[in-house]
């Protein structure tokens, strides 16, 4: 068992871990920093492989594709941004919230992303365009987490409006 205490910008200086996740091998770590940049890790020896920029605030959470070859992040940002894995290249932002992005994730085909924001809505776009296909609204508080169904046909959603 390792043990991931810190990690650091291109200048040394410590940034804040804000959340992990391993790929589905586990043989990668997924970080997701402070400083608007994520970081692939190799999961047995924690040296950098591959990071991801392009926010310009806290990335909150990130997910990988099943297939490992891409990482979609979530930003303070109030966007959403989907990289290429391999080459840590962004392919696409989604835009359209007014608040933090605090969750995203794929559909089961990768052909949509679900976001959930603090602004009290999730949105479903399309994976290829960035387009906005659907804006859910009618929690009265930030929406947490939005997963699309296995058969893509419905968004489901949490928020701490019922407290």
């Amino acid at each position: 068992l390792k043990t991931f205490v810190a990690a650091h910008d291109s200048a040394g200086k410590a940034v804040g871990i804000v959340a992990a996740v391993f790929s589905s091998d586990t043989s990668k770590v997924l970080l997701t920093l402070s400083n608007g940049v994520a970081e692939f890790l190799d999961a047995s020896f924690m040296s950098s492989i591959c990071r991801f920029t392009g926010h310009t605030d806290s990335i909150y959470s990130a997910s990988m594709s099943y297939d490992g070859s891409m990482v979609l992040t979530a930003s303070k940002d109030t966007t959403a941004k989907l990289f290429n894995a391999a080459l840590g290249c962004c392919c696409m932002t989604f835009e359209g919230h007014h608040k933090t992005v605090c969750f995203a994730t794929f559909s089961p085909d990768l052909l949509k992303v679900a976001t959930a924001s603090h602004d009290c809505s999730a949105k479903l776009f399309d994976a290829a365009t960035g387009v906005c296909l659907s804006t859910f609204r009618g929690h009265d508080a930030s929406v947490h987490t939005a997963f699309i169904s296995p058969d893509g046909g419905r968004v489901l959603t949490t928020s701490k409006d019922m407290e």
